[in-house]
């Protein structure tokens, strides 16, 4: 069983918490679905750049995200 980062955890859980489905995000922050569909599972990472975008697009930013860890 593979083990899925805490932030990729937290992009999952805001993103249902709002509604958004992974198309939107990915619209949004410029990736692929794909892309998100593998960070949300665990089974890839994204750039910094990338995951900055995609927190922008869920109203959040990593500052934010990390300090509540």
């Amino acid at each position: 069983m593979k083990k899925t980062h805490w932030l990729a955890e937290e992009v999952k859980a805001i993103r249902l918490q709002k509604g958004l489905s992974m198309m939107h995000v990915a619209a949004g922050a410029l990736v692929h679905p794909n892309t998100i569909q593998r960070y949300e599972a665990g089974d890839s990472s994204m750039s910094i750049e990338s995951v900055e975008r995609v927190l922008k697009v869920l109203g959040y930013e990593l500052e934010a995200i990390s300090t509540e860890k």
